[in-house]
């Protein structure tokens, strides 16, 4: 399945509203790392003032944005990939080559999942802050969780849609091989 649009899920309410929050969690962000290093550069080199809080607000920001945007290619299938699959003659064959790079993936997405999830525990049991602000690092690494179990939802989902559509081929080559 190449387009999305054709993944009953993708097509729910829900995920239509999480598809919106992600967009403008990207834009906003975006916007703002913009701003920020606008500001600060014209602080730094401009005005010759120092902002010594710049790199910890900017590092929050940017692990929200990453993930965020991440988990957004995940649910568009856009993310950077070394996709040789295309190169496949035989249909079948490249949505069974698709179904068993799907489970690989989960693999590492559940070993990401929990050493991300341990990581961000860990800084709330130590009550890790950055230098400057004080502000807890458990916040921007909650940013990475989040990004990975929305990879994970949406990696699931097109999963399930390549296995249906392996399926799918897998029948219809049967029934030409019967008649």
């Amino acid at each position: 399945m190449e387009d999305i649009r054709d993944i009953p899920f993708f097509q729910t309410r829900f995920c239509k509203t999480l598809n919106k929050i992600q967009k403008f969690i990207m834009f906003v962000l975006s916007c703002t790392v913009v701003l920020f290093v606008t500001y600060f550069v014209l602080a730094r080199y401009i005005f010759k003032v120092d902002v010594p809080s710049f790199e910890e607000l900017t590092t929050i920001i940017i692990f929200w944005l990453y993930f965020t945007s991440g988990s957004y290619a995940s649910f568009k299938r856009t993310h950077i990939q070394a996709d040789i699959i295309n190169l496949l003659k035989n249909d079948r064959i490249k949505r069974l080559v698709r179904v068993i790079s799907g489970f690989v993936s989960l693999v590492v997405w559940a070993i990401v999942m929990y050493l991300s999830t341990d990581y961000m525990l860990w800084n709330i049991k130590i009550n890790a802050v950055t230098n400057v602000r004080r502000l807890p690092m458990w916040f921007a690494h909650s940013g990475i969780v989040v990004g990975f179990i929305l990879m994970g939802l949406f990696d699931v989902v097109h999963l399930i849609a390549d296995i249906k559509e392996y399926r799918q081929l897998r029948r219809e080559k049967k029934l030409v091989e019967e008649e």
